[in-house]
């Protein structure tokens, strides 16, 4: 209970005192009356004036100690209400100070490990994203660029095609992602080949032969029909029907 300004009452430097201060509001601990030597900014002299009326005490002691510490603080020429203060502080904390060799030490306050929230991966914001774990600012609008190009997310896994992210961090985040928004569709009778090769799984020779393929056998009445591009393969197919419409 000892304060900045009792310190100071004592002799004690005003640096020295805020020192103390901030140390035992930190967690800081004396666990015996030598610990005084080594707080910093501590002179020479007042280690030696102060030591010999430091005690450690016990809750049996504390009364019996109260009467015989006043006499010893007044006799270095300290004013009442330090010499309580003083009382107060050793006879509050002993009970905290342990009889060994260790120096005092600070205590770091534990945090509770903030579970993520699922997102959507068709409406969250990059604020959304950067709340995941391994995504900062960068991948976070580098997803948003690469759905917005795409027209949406059909699957959580289609993430994991962003570029610059590791496999390390779709697999942390791959449990907080959830699709709920669909897809923008492109509608195949009307899109041009300038269009139709913007999106990303699309080549320019494909698109192309999409559209020439329409303009020679008639619009597509199912998508199906785009198998029949010799330029479209079963497995780009199974990729790109989910951002076609008629």
């Amino acid at each position: 209970t000892i304060t900045t300004a009792d310190w100071l009452k004592l002799g004690v430097s005003e640096k020295t005192a805020i020192t103390i201060d901030k140390y035992r509001l930190k967690g800081g601990k004396f666990r015996r009356a030598e610990d005084i030597l080594r707080i910093y900014g501590l002179s020479e002299n007042d280690k030696k004036r102060l030591l010999p009326f430091v005690r450690i005490i016990g809750n049996d002691q504390r009364s019996a100690h109260a009467s015989k510490s006043n006499s010893k603080w007044q006799n270095i020429g300290r004013f009442e209400d330090s010499i309580q203060s003083l009382n107060n502080f050793t006879s509050s904390n002993s009970d905290r100070f342990a009889n060994n060799n260790d120096a005092p030490h600070f205590t770091t306050p534990k945090f509770k490990k903030k579970i993520p929230q699922v997102i959507d991966i068709n409406s969250a914001d990059t604020s959304d994203w950067s709340k995941l774990p391994g995504i900062g600012p960068v991948l976070s609008q580098r997803i948003i660029k690469y759905r917005d190009r795409l027209g949406g997310f059909y699957s959580v896994l289609q993430v994991a095609e962003v570029y610059g992210l590791p496999d390390s961090v779709f697999n942390k985040i791959r449990p907080y992602l959830t699709k709920v928004a669909g897809v923008r569709k492109i509608n195949v009778n009307e899109v041009t080949p300038d269009i139709l090769e913007q999106h990303p799984y699309m080549k320019r020779h494909q698109a192309r032969a999409i559209v020439d393929y329409r303009v020679q056998h008639g619009i597509f009445k199912e998508l199906e029909d785009l198998k029949q591009v010799v330029s479209i393969t079963p497995e780009l197919f199974d990729r790109i029907y989910h951002y076609l419409g008629l």
